[in-house]
């Protein structure tokens, strides 16, 4: 398993490029976001996650 201890932006791209760390968020907006929705991503980031709700039908995010 890969070490995030370190917060930089390369540790940060192989943790959201690993489907093992990121797989559940993604299933669970796929589940939850339907067409018009509004999401608030909290601490986004890079953004990644609200990219994809709206990929996944979010109004807005």
């Amino acid at each position: 398993m890969a070490n995030y201890d370190d917060y930089s932006a390369i540790a940060y791209t192989r943790m959201t490029d690993n489907a093992r760390c990121t797989g559940p968020f993604v299933s669970a907006q796929r589940q939850a976001i339907g067409e018009g929705s509004v999401v608030l991503d909290i601490g986004t980031g890079t953004g990644i996650f609200a990219f994809l709700a709206c990929q996944f039908g979010a109004a807005r995010a």
